[in-house]
């Protein structure tokens, strides 16, 4: 009996020690090689619920959503529980528009544990994604409370509060989110979107200038810092960072708008009018007939090119 326990034990360690290697792999973004080290924890220990929910994270990291419900509910069944393999499972679900079950999955996480934050950040971006922002905001409250050194949930409370209509608040928890990770790209970007809706353009500027740095091919880096711009009057440099944007994404109907928009108010030229009009005709044709928030326009760039008058409005 002891050499069977002794043998028992040492598979067990066989199969910890492949789950620390796949949670190393899924750190540095290998999911699948994490899978193959899970395939080979499973494969020693059958019953082991760590080994397929973190199997069931990794398929998810890869989009394989319905592959990662499967390994959710393999550990389910082995320990009906465990309360981080219905949040995750929760993910998979919302991931798959499953908005109904992801929220029962992640109501069951938090029956099963009071106290798990992760599962309040993750119920309060179900309910953002289904614009129900004051009810996010309160599940965000719930998460930071448990955990304040989670940036993803002071970020995600902020757009929710910018969705309300709540700037300086939102401005506020981005603020937050930066402290605890100077290097979150997308909560510059938010946050300068916050500013600009609070008329502090210059401010909103300088955040894109940060997120520019840390990311030089956001597309929609160049964009915002360009609507702030040309906020500014400053349609020269509008115009260079809006042609930065469209080299990144060449079928970007806003950016080629507001370039267009650019061209149009810089005006002085035959030239600026004609390529205001190109840039308009250019967001129409990727956008769709509907799109035409400022073609309006247009009009005035067509007599601008065949006048040569200054038509700026």
């Amino acid at each position: 009996m002891l050499c069977l326990a002794a043998i028992a034990a040492v598979y067990a360690q066989t199969a910890q020690a492949y789950i620390k290697l796949a949670v190393n792999k899924e750190r540095n973004r290998n999911h699948a090689g994490a899978i193959e080290d899970l395939d080979k924890a499973i494969a020693i220990e059958p019953n082991n619920v760590t080994a397929y929910t973190y199997r069931g994270i990794s398929k998810n990291s890869m989009k394989l959503y319905a592959a990662a419900i499967e390994d959710f509910n393999k550990a389910l069944a082995i320990n009906p529980n465990f309360a981080p393999a219905y949040n995750d499972r929760g993910n998979s679900k919302r991931r798959l528009k499953m908005y109904d079950d992801a929220l029962a999955d992640y109501n069951q996480a938090l029956f099963i544990n009071a106290r798990y934050a992760l599962a309040y950040h993750n119920r309060a971006a179900l309910k953002a994604e289904q614009n129900q922002f004051a009810e996010a905001v309160l599940d965000f409250d719930k998460a930071i409370i448990l955990d304040t050194a989670y940036q993803q949930s002071f970020h995600g409370r902020g757009n929710a509060k910018a969705k309300l209509g709540q700037y300086k608040e939102a401005v506020a928890d981005f603020d937050r989110a930066i402290e605890i990770d100077a290097e979150f790209t997308t909560a510059y970007l938010d946050r300068a979107a916050a500013k600009e809706q609070l008329g502090r353009y210059a401010d909103a500027i300088a955040d894109i200038d940060k997120a520019v740095t840390l990311k030089v091919t956001d597309a929609q880096a160049y964009y915002s810092r360009a609507e702030n711009e040309e906020k500014m009057n400053n349609f020269t440099d509008a115009i260079t960072d809006l042609n930065k944007a469209v080299n990144i994404k060449p079928k970007y109907a806003e950016a080629y708008n507001s370039r267009g928009y650019a061209y149009y108010k810089l005006g002085d030229s035959k030239e600026n009018y004609q390529q205001a009009v190109i840039d308009y005709d250019m967001a129409v044709a990727i956008g769709g007939p509907d799109y035409k928030p400022l073609y309006k326009y247009r009009p005035l760039a067509v007599m601008g090119m065949g006048s040569g008058l200054i038509l700026k409005q």
